[in-house]
């Protein structure tokens, strides 16, 4: 038998008014609260019941296009998860999700895509924006002809986007500095390897590790950012050449992707013993890195989420006329380490 709100609402102990404030993401709950309905109803495996609202919904036809980079294949999976999570919930709605793959940071074919779905008559747009000019001007001809547009995973300014859903970037770089130069013994130096600086997000981690760093890490000494454009082999390389070079690095901050190469460099050159490591995501590779201590610490940050939020945040803003509560909807900081690695 499938699961039913009151059954939620009974397991949670709250009312049934709670309960669907929570599964259509309405304001005034407690984000303790809301998080426990919601992991309840993914363990009884709710679904909800078009029935009642597709006789309406079922003639929008709302096409919802999604923005996806695929250069990481473990970070792809994660992200479709939760798209296609929400794309099963909306089904029923007249609700069709379409996936549009990138697999390079190219502005200009960004802004191509951004404008071709314009064109085709979209109904809402789910992006992670490149941070240029190009994919701005591109976006505010999508909300200027009245179509919604939620940023995930990285943001953008001067756009006027629905909502962000992701990580809070710049306290994310903060936590990284500090779990890194303490690690370090508050000394010595430290490469930072970003994916894209045309990447906010990537951008924001940086400058809140900085941040920490020259305020409070007096004797940490920050080498210049290099960029890798997460080409995994080319992160290799540019490591391999950087530690040769460097017999004074004492610490490695990653902002984005292949750290399975950062842990092969480190251990092809015989530092991984010496050197301090920390990085994002929780894909099973980077859980490995862990647990064979050639990471010290990895920061999560709820792909699947990032995936599943913006389509439902679209639905509702198109379906029901309902704005989200708050332009950014922070997913959680999860600090691992080997001994919570699996």
């Amino acid at each position: 038998m499938a699961a039913t709100i009151k059954q939620i609402a009974q397991l949670a102990g709250v009312s049934i008014g709670t309960v669907d404030r929570v599964l259509h993401d309405r304001p005034g709950v407690h984000p303790d609260k809301r998080e426990r309905i919601q992991s309840i109803a993914r363990e009884l495996g709710y679904t909800p019941n078009p029935a009642a609202r597709a006789l309406v919904a079922r003639k929008k036809n709302y096409v919802l296009a999604v923005i996806l980079f695929e250069q990481h294949k473990s970070y792809a999976r994660d992200i479709r998860t939760g798209i296609e999570r929400a794309r099963q919930e909306l089904s029923g709605f007249g609700v069709q999700v379409r996936l549009h793959v990138m697999d390079s940071f190219d502005p200009k074919e960004q802004a191509d895509i951004i404008r071709k779905l314009l064109q085709e008559g979209i109904s809402g747009l789910m992006v992670r924006p490149i941070d240029d000019s190009r994919v701005r001007d591109a976006l505010n001809e999508m909300t200027g002809a009245g179509i919604p547009v939620v940023t995930y995973n990285s943001d953008i300014d001067g756009t006027d986007r629905l909502c962000f859903v992701g990580q809070d970037l710049y306290k994310a770089g903060q936590v990284a500095a500090e779990l890194l130069c303490k690690s370090m013994g508050r000394q010595g130096q430290v490469a930072v390897l970003t994916g894209s600086f045309n990447v906010k997000a990537h951008n924001l981690r940086i400058q809140g590790f900085l941040d920490v760093v020259s305020a409070w890490y007096p004797q940490v000494e920050v080498l210049p950012v290099l960029e890798t454009l997460e080409d995994c082999p080319r992160t290799y390389g540019i490591l391999q050449k950087l530690l040769a070079g460097n017999p004074d690095i004492k610490g490695i901050y990653a902002t984005a992707g292949c750290l399975e190469e950062i842990g092969a460099a480190l251990l092809d050159s015989g530092r991984s013993g010496d050197i301090r490591f920390v990085g994002f995501d929780l894909f099973p590779e980077v859980l490995e890195l862990l647990d064979a201590g050639i990471l010290d610490f990895a920061i999560g940050q709820e792909l699947p989420l990032q995936g599943y939020e913006p389509l439902r945040i679209l639905f509702e803003a198109l379906q029901h006329k309902r704005p989200p509560a708050a332009g950014c909807r922070y997913t959680a900081l999860e600090i691992r380490t080997r001994f919570n690695a699996v």
